[in-house]
């Protein structure tokens, strides 16, 4: 069996790995900390299974845009959890309800993002909130098939390349299954992260990390980190690993040229951040955080129609909240090949050093260390 598709273009959905009868394909962490399949030539029985199901491999079919709503749940502890209006709870609940089952990320104790399974409320509290890393499915479209063909209630959440693998590997329609996708900037490195979150464990045992705190505001990145005795926000050690994804250093090579960056979307219902949303709805805005919500499907529109009690919504349109992520895919860093062969041969410090804002004011500290003791010689020999 050769390559499932080029390196460039997969995007690690698992399908191929989930849907191998001989179970020859496994996902296997590259150098940037990504994971990639490889193939066991001796189990494999070039079936090409794997090749036609490959999402990369094939066109993508996405669904009209019927409706766009600015939305937040009605509940201010909720929203006050989430990272934006506290729509993943809401569809989440409905689900929970019907006794189906939901599929999202969370961060473990070990500060890995994983995929979870959950059937209780205490389960979708986990879910909350935006991780920026790459998280790991395993055997999660596996198991989504099993709960579907036991006519449960399905939830999967996660980005649009997760949903579309997802619906390569199933190669049906399910009634039972709802999708949702969220509006993304692209996928970090996990081990960039580990990097990151272990530096931040020598200068004290770190409890949580947010990627985007509430309690600091709505707006930008907000990241904290808490120790068992204290806890900052928004510092240069705090903001290395947001500072490298943003600038376009560690994202997933096939996010530059993502073709689900569009208002055409794959799932039946889209969630994200209403940004900018003071320029068309301002009386709405209350800067706690409002969803963006685009209805794709039919049955996304009725998932709306039984959780819309818990919300405040207005219906919009896409001029209104079209964003950069909605047109065209995140740009990587010129420098992008250069952060790499630097964290390759010189290690994490030296490239948090290089290309973050740590570097650049810790250098900025040692300077004003050397000018000052000499400015009080001077004031002490009376030339100041």
């Amino acid at each position: 069996m050769e390559e499932i598709t080029k390196k460039n273009n997969c995007f690690g959905c698992t399908a191929c790995a989930n849907i191998c009868p001989k179970h020859a394909i496994s996902m296997e962490y590259d150098e940037n900390g990504f994971k990639y399949p490889k193939v066991d030539k001796d189990k494999c029985i070039n079936c090409g299974l794997c090749k036609r199901i490959c999402p990369a491999n094939n066109e993508v079919k996405k669904n009209d845009n019927i409706c766009v709503y600015a939305a937040k749940n009605k509940n201010d502890n909720i929203r006050r959890k989430s990272t934006s209006g506290g729509l993943f709870t809401a569809i989440s609940n409905y689900v929970l309800e019907k006794k189906g089952v939901v599929y999202g990320s969370i961060m473990n104790n070990d500060f890995k993002v994983v995929y979870l399974r959950a059937e209780s409320k205490k389960d979708i509290d986990n879910m909350r909130g935006s991780k920026y890393v790459q998280s790991d499915l395993k055997e999660t479209f596996s198991s989504i098939k099993k709960d579907l063909e036991k006519n449960l209630m399905v939830l999967f959440v996660g980005t649009p390349c997760y949903v579309q693998g997802l619906k390569s590997y199933l190669r049906k329609e399910y009634d039972n299954l709802i999708l949702c996708d969220i509006v993304c900037h692209g996928v970090p490195s996990p081990l960039i992260f580990d990097e990151h979150v272990n530096f931040i464990n020598k200068m004290g045992k770190l409890k949580k990390y947010t990627f985007r705190d509430k309690e600091i505001g709505w707006r930008g990145t907000n990241v904290t980190i808490e120790y068992d005795t204290k806890k900052e926000s928004n510092t240069v050690v705090s903001d290395i690993f947001s500072n490298l994804y943003f600038d376009g250093y560690i994202s997933r090579i096939c996010c530059s040229k993502c073709k689900y960056t569009s208002i055409n979307r794959v799932s039946d219902i889209t969630i994200g951040d209403f940004w900018e949303i003071e320029k068309s709805h301002n009386d709405f805005n209350d800067e706690k955080g409002i969803n963006l919500v685009l209805i794709n499907t039919l049955k996304g529109k009725k998932v709306f129609e039984n959780i819309k009690d818990e919300l405040e919504y207005i219906e919009s349109s896409i001029d209104k909240c079209i964003q950069p992520q909605l047109k065209y895919p995140s740009k990587e860093n010129k420098n992008k090949k250069q952060f790499w062969n630097d964290y390759e041969k010189k290690g994490f410090m030296y490239v948090a050093k290089k290309y973050t804002t740590y570097g650049k004011i810790n250098s900025v500290k040692k300077r004003i260390k050397k000018l000052v003791p000499n400015k009080i010689k001077q004031i002490i020999r009376g030339d100041l």
